[in-house]
């Protein structure tokens, strides 16, 4: 991959039994007489990251994936080696050290043993090879994350790579506007196994992509855009250029096509900056539309090619006219003038966007009040089908074996005259997981119906509401002059954030698209800039003083007393949202 870290065992042969290889060392001594590249070589036959360590660290790294398979030895000398670990600095993408990492569990692991064991279960025991390039997490962590259902975990940088519950969001971009020092504009990136959809492209997005330890290109397939403002889609030429120079590097047949969504205009963007630049794309680009009735053009299924060579095809997609969200709207017609909607926004239109089967994940959208065209997305799993029983399937006298398997794969079997369904002995089923993602709005009533009940609601947070400067009860009419200023502007306040959280009843809120008048807090601003923008929480005992000073823990305060008892984080570049299976029945 061109963009990819090569350290990274995804990008390197695994040695498998069998090979010339020469002989793996087999104790902890034998690792000591290597040298730094023999020392990677064989963190990287053993699905280990290997990347940015000194000699000291790698041999303390593989003594103790070692001790993990049961040498006593191994263990021992791990622990010896490392005490003579030392930090290595950072460098901006570049994977740093696991010494001293806290991880999810709040432990800390020395050495990087924890990944270790997680990255090595993903090897397949009979050729050493990652199915898919994505490493399966070690058991232990898998039944951690199951034991959260429905959560949402906040994880570090660079903890859980291999994605243990199979879902995540990754923000690489939380700041509105323009960038700043320690954010760049709107950009998110929704993990799965083996693949990544995006949710807008802000300028300077392929960096972030750079650095980022858990969103690699190569994995990047489609891209939803919310809106057209700049900040949110001028990253997108350099990104289709960068996916275009990997897929350069396959066969033809092998070649996938790109998919964007968004509202109308966005071909045109797209068409213009691959033409003005002269740019010839290995793969298609397929741009998909969002407009109703009178914006649409009757374009067909197969769309139209938008340059020469036919790499850009255009479609569009009709929104349908829902009752559902009609019945939710208030009555009175929208008060703006510039709301470019030409179907009114209260009549309640939505898409069904896509749907990728192997996944497991539909695709819907709904539009948004903001200052120009603006649409939200609902990333819907499935459900799953119940666990099963083996007590009950025991209790109706079916023996243990094929007929098991049947019943949990959802199938009917006969036995002894009997048809026994599987609703007899599986529990209800699971249902799937939800994460709404917005766009920028001063009203996202039009997407409620689709949202609601999510586990993870990522709302824009551009503006405060009025706070009082002796920390007693806000002036009625400073409040909702506040609202308004933030109206007037296309933009929500945190007060206005938490209390859509709490209108469509979801489990978990993020706060992004902040201004750059709120910095990072206190504690945070004596920290590098590389390192800052781990927490933005503020304690409950904060005074109103410390408030004021408007740092981004002020916009938590304002949601989290809209929102109620619900978790609510403000974002930083690069956090990363594990999202739990639910295990219970719907």
């Amino acid at each position: 991959a061109l963009f990819a870290d090569v350290s990274s065992p995804h990008f390197f042969p695994l040695v498998t039994p069998g090979s010339n290889a020469s002989a793996p060392p087999q104790t902890p001594d034998e690792l000591k007489g290597l040298n730094v590249s023999e020392l990677r070589a064989e963190a990287r036959r053993r699905g280990l990251r290997a990347g940015g360590r000194r000699k000291a660290e790698l041999v303390a790294l593989l003594a103790e994936a070692m001790g993990e398979s049961g040498s006593e030895p191994a263990a021992a000398a791990a622990e010896g080696a490392a005490g003579e670990v030392s930090r290595p600095s950072e460098k901006d993408g570049q994977l740093p050290s696991q010494v001293g990492a806290r991880t999810e569990t709040g432990t800390v692991e020395t050495g990087g043993g924890g990944q270790a064991a997680a990255q090595a279960a993903g090897a397949d025991a009979a050729t050493g090879e990652v199915a898919g390039g994505w490493q399966r997490a070690s058991a232990a962590v898998e039944e951690r994350y199951r034991e959260r259902s429905g959560q949402v975990q906040q994880v570090g940088r660079y903890e859980h790579l291999e994605i243990p519950t199979g879902m995540e969001l990754c923000f690489l971009g939380t700041s509105g506007g323009a960038p700043t020092l320690r954010r760049s504009v709107s950009c998110y990136a929704l993990n799965m196994p083996t693949k990544s959809w995006m949710v807008d492209c802000g300028e300077g997005s392929q960096l972030r992509l750079m650095q980022s330890s858990s969103v690699k290109l190569n994995k990047i397939d489609r891209i939803f855009v919310t809106h057209l403002h700049g900040d949110h889609i001028f990253g997108l030429p350099g990104l289709i250029c960068g996916l275009s120079a990997i897929q350069c590097q396959e066969q033809q047949s092998k070649r996938t096509p790109l998919r964007l969504y968004g509202p109308k205009g966005l071909a045109t963007f797209v068409r213009a900056a691959m033409a003005t630049s002269y740019t010839r794309l290995s793969m298609p680009v397929i741009v998909t539309e969002l407009v109703d009735e009178a914006q649409a053009q009757g374009l067909s299924n197969e769309g139209r090619s938008g340059n020469k060579d036919g790499t850009i095809v255009v479609r569009e997609l009709v929104g349908r006219i829902s009752s559902e969200a009609a019945a939710r709207m208030p009555q009175r017609r929208p008060q703006r003038a510039d709301q470019a909607w030409r179907t009114p926004f209260e009549h309640g239109l939505e898409w069904d966007v896509c749907e990728d089967a192997e996944m497991g994940i539909s695709v819907k959208a709904a539009p948004l009040k903001h200052a120009v065209p603006c649409i939200g997305y609902a990333f819907v799993e499935e459900s799953r089908r119940g666990r099963f029983n083996p007590d009950a399937a025991k209790a109706m006298g079916l023996p243990p074996g094929p007929l098991f398997k049947q019943l949990t794969r959802g199938e009917s079997v006969e036995f002894e005259g009997r048809t026994i369904r599987p609703e007899d002995v599986l529990s209800r089923p699971r249902k799937g997981r939800k994460v709404v993602v917005l766009g920028d709005t001063y009203d996202p009533r039009g997407i409620s119906h689709i949202a609601e009940g999510c586990d993870l609601l990522v709302h824009e947070a551009t503006f405060a509401d009025a706070v009082s400067s002796d920390g007693g009860q806000v002036d009625y009419n400073e409040a909702r002059q506040a609202v308004k200023d933030a109206t007037r502007k296309g933009h929500s306040t945190a007060g206005m954030a938490g209390r859509f959280a709490a209108e469509i009843k979801a489990q978990h809120l993020v706060l992004t698209h902040f201004s750059a008048r709120f910095g990072a807090p206190p504690e945070q601003l004596a920290a590098p800039v590389s390192e800052a923008g781990a927490d933005d929480r503020v304690g409950e005992g904060d005074s109103p003083a410390i408030l004021d000073e408007r740092h981004v823990g002020l916009l938590r305060a304002q949601a989290q007393r809209a929102f109620g008892q619900g978790r609510i984080w403000c974002a930083n570049d690069w956090d990363r949202f594990m999202l739990s299976r639910h295990e219970g029945g719907e």
